[in-house]
């Protein structure tokens, strides 16, 4: 009965990284490739949304609560570094609302919204 060991190897070419498992027999003859993959580069900046707040609105409140929804292709959702206060105090008039979100491989987006405060 021959036996075969199953070992995962991590190859890094030019930077990318690839990774797969290998069986090897008893006779140290490579068998095949069960799964080879090449990790995906994350490139794409998280999405915001915001939930409570649309552009142009009109409040009467002097400070409000903003709620946003950040979602990104391959970070989750709560390893993503979102940099808002949540509550703002608004003056008279106009006052813009920025949110920022950064993943886990530094990609950058933001959002802005201008609110209204009669």
């Amino acid at each position: 009965m021959s036996k075969i060991a199953i070992i995962l190897m991590i190859v890094s070419i030019l930077g990318l990284s690839f990774y797969g498992l290998f069986r090897i027999s008893e006779e140290n003859k490579y068998t095949g490739v069960r799964e080879f993959t090449k990790p995906k580069i994350d490139t794409i900046p998280p999405t915001i949304e915001f939930v409570n707040l649309k552009d142009g609105d009109i409040v009467v409140e002097n400070t409000i609560y903003v709620e946003v929804s950040v979602n990104d292709d391959i970070t989750p959702s709560e390893s993503i570094l979102v940099e808002w206060d949540g509550g703002y105090t608004l003056h008279s008039g106009f006052n813009s609302i920025v949110v920022s979100a950064r993943d886990k491989a530094g990609n950058v987006a933001s959002r802005y919204i201008i609110i209204e405060k009669k």
